[in-house]
């Protein structure tokens, strides 16, 4: 009877994990469906495919210990301490989170928008639930924990502005460098 029962476990962990899989590939689809046109949308999409992904995998290893005898029940019900344990060891993920819920509401800048970012300038790639990922002109990423943004330019809102000085002589034509 163990040997039945370790097989069907291990049947139910594979075929978890495969659903897990189809559902995250399922939703992230749909998920880029309705976010393919508009920054506004990227953005939540990228929001909304993290959530996705979070939530399928804290499912899906609800169903792996059930399947294989853990009593998750209990485990349900002593979350309340566990919560309490891990909030306190987990404010910084927690900084970050609330952090990025605030940069998408408050609508600081979108997925494309050309940033400048505590000094490191770049296009934003990826806004998450933890950090904001920005590619510079060289192709180096840099990952920023939302709760560590302190300064945000936005350069892409409004036309920027370029002021130019071109010296001349004094002895120069004045049409004639107006027109060079």
């Amino acid at each position: 009877a163990k040997i039945g029962s370790t097989a069907n476990a291990w049947l139910v962990t594979l075929f978890a994990l495969a659903l897990a899989f189809f559902f995250t590939f399922l939703c992230n689809f749909i998920i880029g469906l309705f976010t393919w046109k508009g920054k506004r949308s990227k953005t939540i999409g990228s929001l909304a495919k993290g959530l996705v992904r979070y939530i399928v995998i804290l499912i899906t290893i609800a169903i792996i210990l059930t399947a294989w005898g853990v009593n998750v029940a209990s485990i349900v019900a002593s979350l309340g301490v566990l919560t309490l344990i891990i909030g306190l060891g987990c404010q910084t993920l927690i900084n970050d989170v609330v952090a990025g819920l605030f940069v998408v509401i408050d609508d600081f800048y979108d997925v494309g928008d050309i940033v400048i970012i505590d000094g490191f300038r770049g296009v934003v790639t990826e806004i998450g639930l933890k950090s904001t990922k920005l590619k510079d002109d060289g192709g180096n990423i840099k990952a920023i924990n939302n709760s560590q943004i302190t300064t945000v330019t936005n350069l892409t809102r409004e036309p920027s502005l370029i002021t130019v000085s071109i010296g001349a002589s004094y002895n120069e034509d004045v049409n004639h460098v107006e027109a060079v």
